[in-house]
């Protein structure tokens, strides 16, 4: 989505460069990005398509995907929070510009989860997989 994330070590994600406010000029360039799932993440369906053929069927590969609110937290934070106060406040101040995030990163989301499918991965089919399903129209029913 054009953010910078790095992987560090015992951290997880981070993000060097976080959003501060919808008038960052970084978030109009998330909003505006037109995202090429498929070209930009072609060595994770790859990765997926390869895995898949040597396992054989012995056992399943599941897709994955940070859900939006996560995503969306990350993206604000910086990385993982114990307090969440950053995107507390974010979506407390700004709860259009968060809907309108959320919103597309549900849209990427979604063409990423179909991709894995399409390369290989499994879907679950526990009521908790179906219910995390659900969560992702809630960028069209609001915070």
């Amino acid at each position: 989505m054009g953010m910078t994330v790095e992987m560090v070590d015992k951290l997880g994600p981070h993000f060097p460069n976080p959003l501060k406010d919808p008038q960052d000029r970084q978030y109009s360039e998330v909003l505006s990005k037109k995202v090429d799932v498929a070209g930009e993440l072609d060595y994770v369906y790859k990765a997926i398509t390869l895995t898949r053929q040597k396992l054989k069927g012995r056992v399943p590969l599941f897709g994955f995907c940070g859900a939006p609110w996560t995503l969306l937290c990350y993206m604000v934070e910086g990385g993982g929070s114990k307090l969440f106060a950053k995107i507390k406040t974010w979506i407390y101040k700004y709860p259009d510009a968060s809907k309108d995030l959320l919103q597309k990163i549900a849209e990427v989301c979604v063409e990423y989860l179909a991709l894995q499918v399409k390369a290989g991965a499994q879907v679950g089919n526990w009521p908790e997989h179906i219910q995390a399903l659900s969560l992702i129209p809630t960028a069209h029913s609001g915070l």
